[in-house]
């Protein structure tokens, strides 16, 4: 994801500040740039990665043990 991000504002900064001059004009056209578009899709694909990870760890978490037969030891 960060390196999709890098990617996109790379290509925003060069297009909008290098090549259009920081103009709306060139706010624009870096936001219409396939590069960015590319960027951003890969962005949304990873978040969506973390974010199923993210729904995985709380599962886990929340039913860790809850079938649980074993006894627990005891500490002498």
């Amino acid at each position: 994801m960060i390196i999709a991000l890098l990617i996109a504002g790379y290509e925003q900064s060069f297009i909008e500040r290098a090549v259009e001059g920081s103009t709306w004009g060139g706010y624009f056209a870096a936001q219409n740039h396939p590069s960015f578009h590319n960027a951003m899709g890969w962005r949304l694909l990873f978040g969506g990665m973390t974010f199923a990870g993210f729904i995985l760890l709380v599962w886990d978490l929340l039913t860790i043990g809850k079938d649980e037969t074993r006894k627990a030891p005891e500490i002498i």
